[in-house]
Formats: C-alpha cells, structure tokens, sequence
C-alpha cells in the first residue's frame, strides 16, 4: 500500500475491481495496522471473503529509508512481511509501489535467482509504433559490474521467447549505431555482447528514435539502470505533456490509446531475475495504473510465465 494514492482510496478501488471483473483469484493487502479497521469495514459491501484478506503490519520502510538496512531491521514492515508470504508460496505475485531500492534488495535477500542470474533487474514492456520492446534495467541497478549487461540481454531474451518469439533480438541502447559510440563502458558492454552471439541474438546498438519505430530490429534493449529509468520517465512525461497540450486545445487526443500503455495508468515494471513474479510501479502511479498491474500479474500467473522464462535461460 505504498502508492502516493490515498490508501483507503486505493484499497477501496481494488475491491471494486476485483467484484466488477469476478476475479476469481485472492488479493492480499499489507499495509498499517491503522488500515484493517478500514478494511474490515468495507469488505462488508463485497461478497469477496475469503477472496480479499488484509495483513496489518507494524513498521513501513519509507522512501527515504536506506534500502538494504531498512529491509534487514524493519522485518515487521509491509514490504517484508508480503516477500515473507510470497517466500512461502502464500501469494503467487506481489505489486508494489515501495521504495525501489528496498524492494529491489529484500527480492535479492529473501528470494531465489534465476539460473545464470546474480541480480535482480527492472524490465518495462514499451509500446512502439509497431511492436512492444522489452527494455531493461530501469531502475533497479545504478552502476554495471562486469557481465550484468549480459545478465539483462539472457533475461530480456527469456521474457520475450515466453511470449512467443523464438529468436528474440538484443539491441544496446546508445548515442549512435556505431560500435565505438558511447563512453567505455558501453564500448566495452557493445563487445562483451557481441561476443555472445551464441546465446542470443545482438544487433548492435540503438538510438531512442530507432527504439520507438519498433519495426523488428531488436525485441529486448538494454542499458544501465539510470539511463534506463531516465529514458522511461522522459518518454512517460512527455506523452502526459502532449495529451496535456491536445486536451486544452479541446482536440480529441490520438495519442490516448498509447497513454494507457505509456503513463501513470499503465502497469508497472517486471523484476526480472527472481523465482517469484514482482511488479514494481512509480510511486506516483494511479489508481488505473495498479489495476492494470493486478490484470498484467493474473495473466502472467495464468500463462506460467516464469516457468517459461527459467526454461529459456
């Protein structure tokens, strides 16, 4: 329950949703032990029990609490107390909208890895003039280590071979489509990917203008975790801004079928890289944006997602 979205509010939209759309599944909420009065109160109005059960928590890891000493002295916090129920298999999914760093670091610590795979990473599925791309980190890494860019190419690759493409091809998000483009580090990154061409396909690097043609040239982009969070956010921003613009000007927006994707409203990133299924949204998302991460989750549930994933890597 960490959203900026007023928690009653929250809570109350999920358990209308969950009635309107006869999920037949059982949300679990984890928020302060303040909320369950809250709760057991308005769960009367739904004939969900024992469909929506509510988890008083004692402490919360706040955002600006340093992530892996808050993840190891607030045992008793919400975010702990729901990776302690997913580690158990007492939920089959978890969506967020904490503290990025503090999730990201109790995934680490209290879940199992992906084969091949030493850390975690944030994946965002971007619509495209064409096709959706996999773009991953973005945001749950600030600084590469040697081989986590290979890491981030073999889990985009698995996610997007679960969905159906056979061949997946990995592009290096940069500056220009030269190979001596970028700073050393992405040079280096460039060769280290080019020299795994058996385990994937790699197509070199790509502009952010190519990447939004979506016209096959990669299926999976990746890059470092900031750059990947500043290029979300921007794209982000600016679709809001333009639909912003259209609607003052009392013009019908075209873009608005892409903003359910793109914006607040969308759901949030997958953490790739861990046993269990995770989606982390912004902390500014809206309402319609964890509704449409619940849908997202039940349907990656339903077609055995990781399964797939673990199966591909």
């Amino acid at each position: 329950m960490g959203s900026d979205v007023d928690p009653p509010t929250l809570l109350e939209s999920a358990l209308t949703f969950m009635q309107e759309r006869s999920l037949l599944c059982c949300l679990h909420f984890f928020g302060s032990k303040e909320l369950h009065p809250f709760f057991l109160e308005k769960v009367q109005d739904f004939p969900l029990q024992p469909r929506a059960v509510y988890h008083p928590c004692a402490d919360v890891i706040s955002m600006q609490d340093p992530p892996i000493r808050s993840v190891l002295r607030k045992r008793l916090a919400s975010l702990c107390q729901s990776f302690f129920s997913l580690r158990k298999g007492q939920i089959g999914g978890l969506i967020s909208c904490a503290n990025t760093g503090a999730l990201v670091s109790a995934a680490k610590l209290f879940l199992p890895s992906m084969p091949r795979i030493s850390r975690p990473a944030l994946c965002a599925i971007i619509p495209t003039k064409q096709r959706p791309i996999a773009l991953l980190d973005v945001g749950a890494n600030t600084s590469l280590r040697r081989g986590h860019m290979l890491q981030l190419a073999l889990m985009g690759a698995a996610y997007q071979k679960a969905c159906g493409i056979h061949s997946p091809k990995v592009a290096l998000l940069n500056i220009g489509q030269e190979a001596s483009k970028g700073g050393t580090l992405l040079q280096r990154c460039y060769q280290q990917l080019r020299d795994q061409e058996a385990l994937f396909s790699f197509v070199g690097n790509l502009e952010p203008q190519g990447f939004f043609e979506g016209d096959g040239t990669a299926d999976v982009v990746v890059t470092d975790g900031v750059l990947g969070n500043i290029f979300l956010k921007t794209a982000e921003a600016v679709i809001e801004c333009v639909e912003d613009i259209l609607r003052q000007e009392k013009t019908v927006p075209p873009i608005h079928a892409l903003a359910r994707y793109f914006t607040s409203r969308a759901p949030g990133a997958l953490l790739l890289g861990v046993k269990k299924l995770i989606i982390k949204c912004h902390g500014h998302t809206s309402i319609a944006g964890v509704l449409a991460s619940i849908e997202a989750l039940l349907e990656m549930l339903d077609n055995r997602l990781l399964e797939k994933m673990e199966a591909a890597l």
